[in-house]
């Protein structure tokens, strides 16, 4: 519920949908804005708390970044829509490749004009998180490019497009959302047996402090 990641695709078209005359563009934009603000610590979130809003304060505050996440890849979808109407690549696609060369080149360089810093140590983690991300865009970047030339590929984008989101967002998925075998959240216990063998016409009733709390394997 705190990993909010729709894709470096979808992030990438969202620029052109930002930039773009589209009507539709400016209330996905500001429900972005809006819950990225929600989350910092001033007095709204207070206050929202105070007033106990509905859906705001009744359920995890994690869960609003659900719409942030919505919001991107409708914008995306916009995006792409309006790429395919252009007849050049627009120049804010490439901001994101600007991002990726420049952060690259602090990895290599901060450490070698800089004072030793102790984040430096974790300077080799972060360069080899964004090896995956960059690779994608720039693949992508290439395929865009590749329709100046070739036209007729421009009506399968699409496809390679879905095929090159969702094996970012699978690995993404399999590496920050925990995943772990049922037989550790759900382990072996006599009581569980005995309760599992005997449900038929049997009723169980349980008073005050007899129940099973969700820890008890531990």
């Amino acid at each position: 519920e705190i990993a909010v990641y729709a894709g470096i695709i979808a992030f990438t078209f969202a620029l052109i949908a930002v930039f773009s005359k589209n009507k539709h563009k400016k209330f996905f934009i500001y429900t972005i804005l809006i819950v990225f603000a929600l989350c910092l610590k001033w007095f709204l979130p207070i206050i929202l708390l105070w007033l106990k809003v509905p859906i705001f304060t009744t359920s995890p505050a994690t869960r609003i970044l659900f719409f942030a996440a919505f919001s991107l890849c409708v914008l995306a979808g916009f995006g792409f829509d309006e790429f395919l109407k252009l007849k050049r690549i627009p120049k804010i696609i490439f901001l994101p490749g600007l991002f990726f060369i420049g952060i690259f080149g602090w990895f290599i360089f901060a450490p070698k004009f800089l004072v030793y810093q102790p984040w430096f140590e974790y300077l080799k983690v972060m360069k080899r998180n964004l090896i995956l991300p960059a690779g994608i865009y720039f693949l992508a970047l290439f395929l865009l490019l590749l329709t100046l030339k070739l036209k007729k590929i421009k009506d399968k984008l699409p496809y390679l497009f879905v095929l090159l989101a969702a094996f970012d967002l699978f690995y993404v998925a399999n590496k920050v959302i925990p995943f772990t075998y049922k037989e550790l959240v759900f382990p072996a216990h006599p009581l569980i047996e005995f309760l599992q063998k005997n449900s038929g016409y049997y009723r169980f009733a349980g008073s005050e402090a007899s129940n099973i709390e969700s820890n008890f394997a531990t």
